[in-house]
């Protein structure tokens, strides 16, 4: 009887560092595609135009000028402000 439990606890030791060793190849591949995504945004960094301001690096919905731009007209008075003023 004292046999078969050790033999037992190296048949679990051995599901184990398969499991291990599965867990540890699928981190691999995560890590190894999360490289390759950020690469592929570096790349696209370099290479994308934006077609609000025309400068390369971000894209429109990106754009920083155009969020001053937004904020600008946010704080500027209204047209119809003026107009009262006139």
């Amino acid at each position: 009887m004292g046999g078969s439990g050790i033999s037992s606890e190296s048949e679990e030791q051995k599901k184990e560092k398969v499991v291990t060793n599965r867990f540890e190849a699928l981190e691999s591949q995560v890590m190894q595609c999360r490289v390759k995504e950020l690469r592929r945004q570096e790349i696209v960094k370099e290479t994308v135009r934006c077609f609000g301001c025309g400068e390369k690096g971000h894209k429109k919905w990106e754009c920083s000028k155009k969020k001053e731009r937004r904020r600008k007209e946010e704080t500027a008075p209204s047209r119809e402000v003026w107009k009262k003023v006139k």
